[in-house]
């Protein structure tokens, strides 16, 4: 996958800056995209349900257990995020389709009009 403005490569670093698997910005040139997967918003609510069940797991582990969970947990919560993060991209590289956005009718009708002058 490459930029279409500035021709790089959009890598894990890039998608990992990313808030959201639904948007994309080049961090070259500030070119913005949508990104459009099948079952995208799918995965990501399943991913977000797992992530809300762990943390309430913890919690009731915690109040009976004592905080001794929390610090494993902790580590085990970035672990499963870089996992999560590795999968999410690499299934948009495969199977998404990146459009970009932010380039309005008016602009491209005044570099038109330019152009005959």
């Amino acid at each position: 996958m490459k930029c279409e403005n500035c021709g790089s490569d959009f890598t894990f670093w890039m998608a990992l800056k990313q808030g959201t698997p639904f948007r994309f910005k080049c961090s070259k040139c500030k070119a913005r995209y949508k990104v459009s997967t099948p079952r995208m918003k799918l995965i990501f609510c399943v991913l977000f349900m797992l992530s809300i069940g762990l943390s309430i797991g913890v919690g009731f582990g915690a109040a009976n257990l004592g905080d001794v969970l929390l610090i494993p947990f902790f580590f085990f919560m970035i672990g499963s995020w870089l996992l999560f993060e590795i999968l999410i991209y690499r299934y948009i590289s495969t199977h998404g389709t990146f459009t970009r956005i932010g380039i309005s009718e008016h602009s491209s009708k005044d570099n038109v009009s330019k152009d005959r002058t």
